[in-house]
């Protein structure tokens, strides 16, 4: 059986999730259940880690981290706001690999 990716998220993106109506995050839902077994969907963006995957028109953005078996969701926008969304994502690489590891720390901490 295929190894089950856990699911963390930035602060940014659990707020901006709150945001959007009950339909959307539904949507965001299913895809992140399927991204849990298949973490490689979706368009890999400059590296195969960081990628992009397409629900309904816009972009869930995400990094997969093997070494933890995480999946780290970091944004979800449209398309006229890729450009900028990637750049500052790429720019803060070693911030949630940072935010990742301590994460998973107090994780495992509460076992």
């Amino acid at each position: 059986m295929e190894e089950k990716y856990e699911v963390l998220v930035t602060p940014e993106f659990e707020k901006d999730f709150k945001k959007f109506d009950n339909m959307e995050q539904e949507r965001i839902r299913k895809a992140v259940q399927s991204l849990k077994y298949n973490p490689y969907t979706g368009k890999p963006l400059g590296f195969e880690f960081f990628r992009e995957k397409k629900i309904e028109g816009k972009r869930l953005y995400f990094i997969v981290y093997e070494e933890f078996v995480v999946i780290f969701l970091i944004a979800f926008g449209t398309k006229k706001t890729q450009k900028e969304t990637i750049s500052k994502i790429r720019e803060r690489f070693k911030d949630y690999k940072n935010d990742v590891e301590k994460a998973m720390k107090e994780i495992r901490r509460t076992f």
